[in-house]
């Protein structure tokens, strides 16, 4: 019996035992097989999340394209920044009288209906004074910074997020 033990039981039977084969060791094999599938699922949940939002963030960017398109066609209140995902807008103060430049109040409504800013931060928007200082708001897909001063007017950076 090569390689292998015998045995005698207390029964008087003589039993063979073979040798256990070295190698992989079943015990590690499904701890292993869980981890290693649950990276392999969890890169790809997160890569799809990122692109999830990623994609997102470009629907954001485009109603913001849309917003100043209908509401400032001329683009003389508004700037994009961040490749698209980032509008300014630059609402008219008493500064700006002269030169004409800003937006006018409804056409700064106009681009706030046409993103979807919700009743509750168009509110606080229009409650700001020169004494708040900078205000922050957010809401699905987009966040919002405004200040307003009677020299300079109501300034808006939207972000698509």
């Amino acid at each position: 019996m090569p390689g292998g033990a015998t045995e005698l039981t207390d029964d008087g039977f003589i039993v063979v035992r073979e040798p256990q084969p070295s190698g992989l060791n079943l015990a590690w094999v499904i701890p292993v097989g869980v981890v290693a599938l649950a990276a392999v699922f969890g890169a790809g949940w997160w890569g799809g999340s990122a692109y999830t939002s990623n994609q997102q963030t470009e629907q954001g960017a485009a109603v913001l394209a849309g917003a100043r398109e209908f509401c400032d066609p001329t683009g003389s209140g508004t700037t994009f920044e961040d490749r698209g995902r980032t509008l300014s807008i630059d609402g008219r103060g008493t500064d700006d009288l002269s030169s004409g430049s800003g937006l006018e109040p409804a056409a700064i409504n106009c681009v706030l209906d046409q993103v979807g800013v919700p009743p509750d931060v168009q509110t606080r928007m229009g409650q700001t004074t020169p004494e708040d200082g900078e205000q922050t708001g957010e809401w699905a897909g987009y966040s919002a910074t405004w200040s307003y001063r009677m020299e300079t007017g109501f300034d808006l950076v939207l972000r698509a997020v």
